[in-house]
């Protein structure tokens, strides 16, 4: 039967490895909004209200996460909760040909009503 150093050193090990798919998980969802950002059906497509509902439990779990000191759930909230933000400004059309002239909040409100 392993001892328990073995069994915490073997979980350090995949933390680290589930914090790194994590970031490349967010890369490739990113990447492939990004490149297109710029276009209408994109911005569209994605849900704004969706993105909100579920920035607030994370908010939740990342800020109990850091009062707690596990900063492993913390790191992973804080790049959940930035991929959310990227997503969220995308789906307001910031990019969009047209809508670049308009703020953040505006096309924000605008994107809420669709």
């Amino acid at each position: 039967m392993p001892s328990s150093e073995v069994l915490t050193g073997l979980f350090r090990i995949l933390v680290y490895a589930s914090i790194g798919l994590t970031m490349v998980q967010i890369y490739l969802t990113l990447n492939r909004l990004w490149k297109r950002k710029h276009e209408p059906v994109v911005a569209e497509s994605i849900s704004i209200m969706g993105e909100f509902v579920g920035l607030a439990p994370l908010m939740i779990m990342t800020a109990n996460f850091g009062l707690l000191g596990q900063w492993e759930g913390f790191v992973d909230g804080l790049l959940w909760i930035f991929s959310a933000s990227v997503t969220v400004l995308i789906g307001t059309g910031l990019w969009v040909e047209g809508r670049r002239r308009e703020g953040v909040f505006s096309l924000l409100r605008s994107s809420l009503r669709m």
